[in-house]
């Protein structure tokens, strides 16, 4: 996941400039929340903390407004049904997903 959220990031600097970084940024963002439907809760007592900054990277992506509203709105969903079982597991985290 951390890979993809590089990805993310590096294509996010020239998607309003370059129609085939913003193909590439959405593409990442779609395999991530591939990779979040995959999850169950066994799987979260794995995970590094440092999770909550790579999902940061797709909720403040998301809000950018690069993303088309619908598909934005559909993944943040599935990034909100994520995080109390993140959180669970990893208290201390802070992913700005209700901001």
């Amino acid at each position: 996941m951390s890979a993809l959220a590089a990805l993310v990031r590096l294509h996010t600097l020239l998607a309003p400039h370059v129609d085939d970084s913003l193909k590439r940024m959405v593409g990442a963002l779609s395999d991530c929340i591939v990779v979040m439907r995959t999850l169950s809760e066994r799987d979260y007592i794995f995970m590094d903390p440092l999770v909550s900054m790579v999902w940061t990277v797709y909720v403040n992506t998301l809000r950018s407004g690069l993303v088309p509203e619908a598909q934005a709105k559909e993944w943040l969903s599935e990034i909100r049904r994520h995080v109390p079982t993140l959180k669970a597991i990893i208290p201390f985290i802070d992913i700005p997903i209700d901001e």
